[in-house]
């Protein structure tokens, strides 16, 4: 726990060093150069920034789950799916730059244009959606910092979350840019060391005859017949899903309007965006679904009996689900009783049902996805 404690603050001392050196550096004037960055960003600085704030911890965790449970299909469309929005984002944007070239948000763009009350409808989208970003980021946070350092779930999302806030409030957008180009850097780096590790170690054509195994053989608990089809039903589906869901993200998210406008010249935006989306970010989605969900699958391991601990609350009092063996066990030190809770752990849903604790009564787990709908039985405890 100490050790995670050590990471955050070292980050921190990291990150407000940093933006203490861009504040003092490139100390602009006013809010537009604040929260445009004087409109010069070169052309490199917004490609790598636009790879990194797509790349959320959804993009690792859900394009490997997919690609274990779709097969080959599951991360090709995430990727594709999550990749389109962007072309319309870029024409839209780009009409901006041209009918309000000192415009800075996209809120102000719909208030001048369509009037007063349906910005403010978009200013409430707005908000919901970076509630949302915060939410999603800040679990994946939580959860790495938990896991690996024993760092309180709680104290490990909400933390770096404040530093970042810190950071960005001190640096402006410039800041957020070159942070942004140093991540890139960083992720570049682990991704290019980390897939040829994890081929080395499995071997591509164990993989591949574990993939067959899971398309042919009904035995296998990851028994699926398109694990090998390009282009399968399911993971169609679920390409589209991805285009509907992350063209809200990218049209609501003030952050991508903030780097178009901050752009030297609409050419450099387009290419930026271009190159930043299909060659900087589809490529991580595509080898954690297809290396990492691949994986996964060839080895046998049941999609519903990996051990993930998740948390549910009601009244503020805390329930653990464990998922061992296909046994579901509701956790709780106090008391266990609660009727029905739903939440959402990498990427689908689990519903959890609880008819009491009194004498050891069990309770009702049932998992949903797309291949089966599975109920399991466990006990309900007071001490774990």
């Amino acid at each position: 726990m100490i050790t995670g404690y050590i990471v955050m603050a070292v980050l921190a001392v990291v990150f407000l060093g940093i933006s203490s050196i861009i504040a003092s550096k490139f100390s602009g004037e006013g809010v537009d150069d604040f929260v445009a960055g004087g409109r010069k960003v070169p052309f490199g600085l917004v490609t790598s920034s636009v790879m990194v704030s797509w790349l959320w911890a959804i993009t690792v965790i859900g394009s490997s789950e997919q690609g274990m449970v779709l097969g080959i299909s599951g991360g090709i469309n995430y990727a594709v799916g999550s990749m389109l929005p962007f072309f319309i984002f870029i024409p839209l944007v780009m009409t901006l730059r041209k009918k309000m070239p000192k415009c800075t948000t996209f809120v102000e763009f719909i208030k001048v244009r369509y009037g007063d009350g349906l910005s403010k409808v978009f200013i409430v989208f707005a908000l919901l959606l970076t509630l949302y970003i915060l939410l999603s980021q800040g679990m994946g946070v939580g959860v790495v910092f938990h896991t690996i350092f024993g760092v309180p779930y709680k104290v490990a999302a909400a933390v770096p979350i404040l530093i970042v806030a810190v950071y960005v409030s001190r640096a402006g957008l410039k800041g957020f840019i070159v942070n942004d180009f140093i991540m890139f850097i960083i992720i570049s780096v682990i991704m290019l060391v980390t897939i040829p590790i994890i081929l080395r170690h499995f071997g591509i054509d164990a993989i591949y005859n574990g993939m067959l195994d899971a398309a042919a053989n009904t035995s296998n608990p990851n028994y699926n017949p398109d694990a090998l089809n390009l282009f399968s039903k399911s993971g169609r589906n679920y390409g589209l899903v991805c285009v509907i869901v992350c063209m809200g993200q990218i049209l609501l998210d003030q952050g991508y309007y903030s780097k178009a406008i901050s752009t030297a010249s609409s050419k450099k935006l387009l290419l930026a965006y271009v190159i930043g989306t299909i060659f900087a970010w589809m490529p991580v989605p595509l080898l954690c679904g297809n290396v990492i969900g691949s994986v996964g699958a060839s080895l046998h391991i049941r999609y519903s009996a990996v051990c993930l601990p998740c948390c549910i609350w009601k009244r503020r009092r805390k329930y653990s689900v464990h998922f061992n063996d296909f046994h579901g066990r509701i956790v709780n030190r106090r008391r266990c009783s609660f009727r029905r809770s739903v939440y959402l752990y990498g990427g689908y849903l689990q519903e959890v049902y609880q008819t009491g604790c009194d004498g050891g009564r069990t309770g009702e787990i049932r998992e949903k996805n797309d291949h089966c709908d599975r109920r399991y039985h466990g006990s309900c405890c007071h001490v774990f």
